[in-house]
């Protein structure tokens, strides 16, 4: 091999290793700009209309609520927390890892393929604080009381104001809902309603969660007390010693003290927010079977929880159907909508000019 020809070779060879070394650079950095700064998501249900559109695309904010690291599911430090009125985006408690490979997988490949976020099983959802730690939250039928409040916080009612349908972004079947502004705290935004579900006094929505409730904080000790039972205790007992995860009657009256203050709940809150059988239970089965067999339990909280729900009431799989969701689950906040075109910008911008 003739000299020049030895530099040609070590030439194009170096070009070439310049190139890989600057694709994985670049690789590295927007790994780390996705994990600890920005990342894009796109909405891919209805739940939050006429706020966030099904299809729009968002850019959130990842570190202000404090980074939660994917794979080692490391949290870390915050520099605030969400508040009442405020969107998050959370990893869902219902949420089952199909394992570090695909996960891992995932995350290098930007999620293009969805290997970990599958309609059936859902990572991520976007949704609206309406409860935050140490909060009493109170949600009834909107009939009761003819709309002018579904939330009752911290002993305040929510007051919705109705909106007429020009005011909100159009979307298909919005002749079907109403649509409302509602006020939490100093924040208010849309919220909209199913016409037919409302159109008859008589009419039951047996899905809706109602009565009121405590939302656990960090360092809390909780002491519930059964008042009236409707459960088979030979039953619970049996379940329990051949290790199957305990229920409890949805018509069964408890008590929950939290420092000086009580409140009475029923089974079905019980069951749909205290004791869940996820990641986000504040009671585990042991504790359960502790209060069902004994009358009485008490447990620590060692989390700050958030009670979310979306803003299109009647089509939202959220905190009324799941529980809380804890702090430590909370990976943002929406920054801005960078698409559709037309509605670019501020995410929770209300038009009612």
């Amino acid at each position: 091999m003739l000299k020049h020809e030895y530099y040609v070779k070590k030439t194009k060879w170096d070009k070439i290793k310049k190139g890989i070394k600057e694709f994985f650079s670049a690789i590295l950095i927007a790994l780390v700009i996705r994990v600890f700064l920005i990342e894009p998501y796109r909405i891919p249900t209805p739940s939050m209309y006429p706020t966030i559109l099904e299809g729009d695309m968002l850019m959130a904010n990842k570190f202000w609520y404090g980074v939660l690291v994917p794979i080692v599911n490391l949290k870390l430090p915050s520099f605030s927390s969400p508040t009442n009125g405020d969107i998050i985006l959370f990893e869902t408690p219902t949420y089952n890892t199909p394992g570090k490979f695909r996960e891992i997988i995932n995350f290098v490949t930007f999620g293009i393929f969805g290997l970990d976020n599958t309609r059936d099983n859902p990572k991520y959802f976007i949704k609206r604080v309406i409860g935050k730690p140490g909060d009493f939250l109170t949600i009834l039928d909107p009939r009761a009381n003819s709309f002018s409040y579904q939330l009752i916080l911290n002993e305040k009612p929510c007051e919705l104001k109705p909106l007429p349908d020009s005011k909100v972004p159009e979307f298909d079947e919005k002749s079907d809902y109403n649509f409302f502004l509602e006020t939490i705290g100093e924040k208010t935004h849309y919220v909209q309603y199913l016409k037919r579900y409302y159109s008859s006094p008589n009419i039951y929505i047996p899905r809706e969660l109602q009565g009121k409730f405590y939302i656990p904080k960090n360092g809390d000790y909780i002491e519930f007390t059964v008042i009236e039972s409707y459960d088979n205790i030979s039953d619970v007992k049996k379940a329990y010693k051949d290790g199957l995860i305990l229920d409890i009657n949805p018509a069964t009256r408890i008590q929950v003290k939290v420092g000086e203050t009580t409140l009475k709940i029923n089974g079905r809150i019980m069951r749909s927010l205290y004791y869940t059988g996820i990641k986000n239970s504040i009671l585990n089965n042991e504790q359960l079977y502790k209060l069902l067999s004994e009358g009485k339990v008490s447990v620590k909280v060692n989390d700050d929880f958030y009670f979310v729900v979306g803003d299109n009431r009647d089509n939202s799989l959220d905190s009324r159907y799941w529980g809380f969701v804890p702090k430590n689950l909370i990976m943002g906040n929406p920054l801005f909508r960078h698409f559709p075109i037309s509605r670019i910008g501020k995410v929770d911008k209300i038009n009612v000019k």
